[in-house]
């Protein structure tokens, strides 16, 4: 009886020992496999696998350690597609900067520890600021995923404006909410939109003219016909021939002008002739000098065969 139990307690010491041992070493794997899963979100530390002691382990720590490697493969390349974004990228709180990617930097002249210590309505130009707040207002407390874009002016750190157009998305950043940015130089495409507009107020005021001078012309048609008939009337009187003369002069000055006005209005190419001067600076003193007071006098000396 007394071997028995001495082989009895011999037997059940070896257990209770190895099932103590097996037990710490399975503590050991579970801290291992917890450290892992709360290191996981925030860094890239892979499991020591020769620190499991158990097969079952070992092949769940093989699997976490291939999760952890996708998710750095994946980070990598959405890291890269920031950094060489062709637009700025950044996140806010409020009118905080919680992150920003190269290209931010470039587009405003601020480095990136300027840009997370300032007020980011610094950057928008005075005009702009009112309705900027109220867009990212308007955004707050909508449901995550919503999209606004609009454009407005940056102030760029050596006092330049550039324009620019911003997609903006609500989102949560480490638990908090946030706002994602993605903001994009249209300058070139303001400057553009301009010279557009500025070609359709052209065009549009060619039509105009276009009009008036078909109107024009159709007054200066009978009135050039008549003094042309009026001329071969007066050959006997050359003081009423030069009056006649005169308006004639004037009358086709004003058809080259209604000349001009179509070509302008349709915009073609313009034929460019050799002209006399003379004439023409002549005409222009004799305009300048009815709209002048009589106590001015002008003297020309113009050279017969200039041009």
């Amino acid at each position: 009886l007394f071997i028995m139990s001495g082989v009895f307690i011999t037997i059940l010491l070896t257990v209770m020992l190895f099932i103590n041992r097996a037990s710490r070493r399975l503590e050991r794997d579970f801290s291992l496999m917890a450290r892992f899963m709360k290191k996981a979100a925030d860094s890239s530390e892979f499991i020591d696998r020769l620190q499991v002691s158990f097969l079952e382990m070992d092949q769940l720590a093989g699997s976490a350690n291939q999760m952890l490697e996708k998710k750095k493969i994946i980070e990598d390349k959405y890291r890269l597609l920031v950094e060489n974004a062709n637009d700025s990228i950044f996140i806010t709180e409020g009118t905080t900067l919680l992150f920003c990617n190269p290209v931010s930097e470039r587009l405003t002249g601020y480095t990136r520890k300027e840009l997370y210590a300032m007020d980011l309505l610094e950057l928008i130009h005075p005009d702009d600021q009112d309705s900027v707040v109220e867009q990212y207002e308007r955004l707050s407390g909508i449901r995550e995923g919503v999209l606004s874009v609009y454009p407005f002016r940056v102030m760029r750190q050596d006092s330049g404006i550039l324009w620019a157009q911003v997609n903006i998305v609500d989102i949560v950043w480490e638990g908090r909410p946030a706002v994602l940015n993605f903001l994009r130089d249209i300058t070139d495409q303001k400057s553009l939109e301009k010279q557009l507009i500025q070609s359709q107020k052209s065009q549009a005021i060619g039509t105009l003219a276009g009009g008036i001078a078909h109107d024009f012309n159709n007054i200066l048609f009978p009135i050039i016909g008549y003094s042309e008939m009026l001329k071969e009337d007066l050959k006997d009187d050359p003081k009423r021939m030069t009056n006649v003369e005169k308006i004639l002069q004037a009358s086709l000055r004003a058809k080259d002008l209604v000349k001009q006005i179509l070509t302008f209005s349709r915009q073609v190419e313009q034929e460019l002739q050799r002209i006399q001067p003379q004439p023409i600076i002549k005409e222009a003193v004799k305009l300048l000098k009815s709209s002048i007071p009589a106590t001015i006098s002008i003297v020309t000396d113009i050279h017969p065969d200039c041009g």
